[in-house]
């Protein structure tokens, strides 16, 4: 089966740009330094001069940490 020589990106409904592209004219990304990083974390939040972190979901995959008196409790 040959491959398409066009692509057809998920871009987002924001950008007015034309969502197809000649396969060929598309490379893999590659990571450099010329534009500067892509992504820069926030900064974590201080409570009390310390950094907080805010836990979305614990998972338990040991059966014999799903039994412990402080999970047991936390739910």
């Amino acid at each position: 089966m040959p491959k398409s020589v066009a692509k057809v990106l998920e871009l987002l409904t924001q950008w007015h740009i034309h969502d197809i592209f000649y396969a060929a004219l598309l490379s893999p990304y590659k990571d450099n330094d010329i534009h500067g990083p892509n992504y820069v974390p926030p900064p974590r939040d201080l409570v009390d001069g310390e950094e907080e972190q805010e836990v979305e979901a614990v998972t338990i995959s040991s059966p014999e940490l799903q039994n412990t008196p402080e999970l047991q409790n936390a739910s």
